[in-house]
């Protein structure tokens, strides 16, 4: 998670942009199953049926209070509806080392050759983590609405290290029904966010937003400081860029994976990353100003972020998160038996 003023600190160990590289933290995590740091972002699960994808810290978060935000797009091929769709993928934060435990070889050393039958044979039946997990998944996946209509689902789950055994199903359906939202999670940007607090409080939600139609047609200010709108343009339909006091064509806009947006101006390509609807903020500082970020402001000013941005999915008071434990994050998942989910 970025640092958002004076008293919060990123934790590089944990964190990464776009992707992972042996300059930039890669040995920090592991990367297993049909999981991939690509140039330009890292694929949890590719576009093809079934594929396991596996990504873990392999160090612990110690701080007791700390928050974690993910940005995801995830895209589903459509095939296999009438049969039902098993594919998912999971965003969680436990109090087991995975990776530690976690053993490639045995798997790869299975006669099979089958990571179903691999990762069952590990105990890691539950979407690829154990069933007896502790600390809480978000799941995302599709529930079964009639006999054909399916709808995107997330589900939080709490894990307190009794539920051995547990399938993703059994899992699902025994969730409480206030942890339990539709929300169409597969765009071109959809955010996580798990905050803890000191005293053991968790909060998880999730924020979904179609980046090109929340562009298109509609006016932003460009503020190459962060904070004061410089200029105001409009995002045109066909992808063109224009600044609406003079009506000069400024250049081209396109949507990137992970809740971007690239503004090619003046011969250069800028990364905007949306937070909310209301503001997006370039990835890196430009050669004037190294150590400011330039942001987009929807209708020209700071409006703040926006409550209704956020669903919130679980809600856990204090005490849920135990005092003194660490914390790892990871992401599994599974494309789908009949109809791949592809998940970057």
């Amino acid at each position: 998670q970025p640092a958002k003023g004076p008293q919060d600190w990123r934790l590089p160990k944990h964190s990464f942009d776009r992707t992972l590289s042996y300059e930039d933290n890669l040995g920090e995590w592991l990367l297993s199953a049909a999981t991939m740091a690509l140039r330009d972002r890292v694929q949890l699960m590719p576009a093809v049926p079934d594929r396991h994808g596996i990504l873990w810290t392999k160090q612990p978060i110690e701080t007791r209070e700390f928050e974690v935000v993910v940005s995801f797009s995830a895209t589903d091929n459509g095939e296999g509806k009438a049969a039902g769709q098993d594919g998912a993928f999971a965003f969680w934060l436990s109090l087991d080392n995975y990776a530690e435990n976690f053993n490639e070889k045995a798997i790869h050393a299975n006669p099979s050759k089958d990571w179903n039958e691999g990762l069952d044979k590990q105990g890691l039946s539950l979407l690829g983590n154990k069933p007896e997990f502790k600390g809480l998944g978000l799941v995302f996946s599709n529930a079964r609405l009639g006999t054909v209509e399916t709808v995107e689902t997330v589900t939080a789950i709490w894990g307190d290290g009794t539920n051995k055994g547990r399938k993703l199903d059994q899992a699902l359906a025994s969730a409480r029904p206030e942890h339990k939202k539709q929300v169409k999670w597969m765009t071109q940007g959809t955010q996580a966010k798990v905050a803890v607090k000191k005293d053991g409080s968790v909060v998880a939600s999730v924020m979904t937003l179609d980046v090109t139609k929340h562009l298109a047609g509609n006016l932003w200010g460009y503020a190459e400081d962060g904070v004061q709108t410089d200029y105001v343009m409009s995002f045109l339909i066909d992808g063109k860029i224009k600044r609406e006091d003079t009506g000069k064509e400024l250049g081209t806009w396109d949507v990137r994976p992970g809740n971007k947006v690239a503004l090619n101006m003046d011969g250069t390509t800028q990364l905007m990353h949306f937070a909310g609807s209301h503001m997006a903020t370039a990835e890196h500082g430009t050669a004037e100003r190294p150590d400011s970020r330039a942001a987009l402001l929807y209708g020209g000013s700071n409006q703040g972020a926006a409550s209704t941005d956020w669903q919130v999915i679980f809600e856990g008071p204090p005490g849920t998160f135990p005092s003194g434990q660490k914390a790892f994050l990871g992401f599994t998942g599974y494309t789908g038996s009949k109809s791949y989910i592809e998940g970057d």
